[in-house]
């Protein structure tokens, strides 16, 4: 593989190792009802051996499906602050949401403002 340890295998890695194209392994992931048990199984075992996991900040942006909510954190050295956010996530995702976590960037004091939130509104 041409990953770097550290890495995280990507679908064309998948798709590389399987010996298929990367639109079939997304069709496995997204519909594996629709790829014949020989390929599939072909995909699945190539996604165990390598370890692959979704990437979820990817698979929203291409995605019609916007159930991606971005979640800005600043404050990071108070734990109460981290406590809150994990019950946001497990709230989240209860509710049938992937969660993207960002650390808000601190500017002599003032945060991020409501400008750079709107820049990566969706």
């Amino acid at each position: 593989m041409s990953q770097t340890p550290s890495s995280r295998p990507t679908i064309r890695d998948v798709a590389k190792h399987a010996g298929v194209s990367k639109s079939l392994v997304s069709l496995v992931l997204s519909d594996p009802s629709k790829v014949s048990s020989l390929r599939r199984s072909r995909v699945e075992d190539s996604i165990r051996e390598l370890g692959y996991q979704p990437n979820l900040a990817a698979r929203s942006l291409v995605s019609e499906n916007r159930h991606a909510i971005g979640v800005v954190l600043g404050e990071l050295h108070n734990p109460w602050v981290l406590e809150v956010a994990e019950v946001v996530r497990e709230q989240l995702q209860a509710a049938g949401f992937d969660v993207l976590f960002s650390a808000a960037a601190i500017h002599d004091g003032q945060g991020i403002g409501p400008a750079e939130l709107k820049r990566y509104a969706i």
